[in-house]
């Protein structure tokens, strides 16, 4: 009997060491700190003031043309290409508003195909007729395809 438990110990610690080795990843290469800081880099240009079409297409151009986009704090998920051309025309209008934006980035950890990133946003803007001031700490989890596009991006307010 003693035996026995110690065979199947055994081969329950194989299996589980097995599950958590690292995976061989299907990507070109790897997701790096760099494609990182470049996404959140042209994420902070679209909330500037002067943000123009051109940012727009900076922006879009690191996701998928499927991306699902869903930001938990408000409900609002948008996904495919209406959901990103209902997003182009809320950022230009937002815009519009925006005094100022800067986003400080506290820490990122990479995956296989996902990374997650924190950050610190300030923002300055006008909101019925006052100017208004945000301050608030995001965790902004990124899914990748195998082209290190982003698939699926989750922001959470903390």
């Amino acid at each position: 009997m003693k035996l026995l438990l110690i065979i199947f110990t055994a081969i329950a610690f194989n299996s589980s060491a097995q599950s958590i080795a690292p995976q061989k990843s299907a990507h070109n290469e790897p997701i790096n700190k760099e494609l990182i800081v470049n996404f959140m880099t042209k994420f902070e240009m679209i909330y500037q003031p002067d943000m123009n079409e051109s940012d727009l297409d900076n922006y879009f151009n690191f996701m998928t043309d499927d991306v699902v986009d869903h930001h938990v704090a408000y409900n609002v998920i948008r996904s495919g290409l209406a959901g990103r051309n209902k997003a182009r025309k809320g950022l230009l209008k937002k815009a519009k508003n925006s005094i100022q934006y800067e986003l400080e980035i506290e820490s990122i950890s990479i995956g296989t195909s996902t990374a997650v990133v924190v950050y610190i946003e300030h923002a300055k803007y006008i909101k019925d007729k006052k100017i208004k001031n945000f301050k608030g700490r995001t965790i902004q989890v990124l899914e990748f395809d195998d082209s290190n596009k982003i698939k699926v991006m989750r922001r959470y307010q903390d």
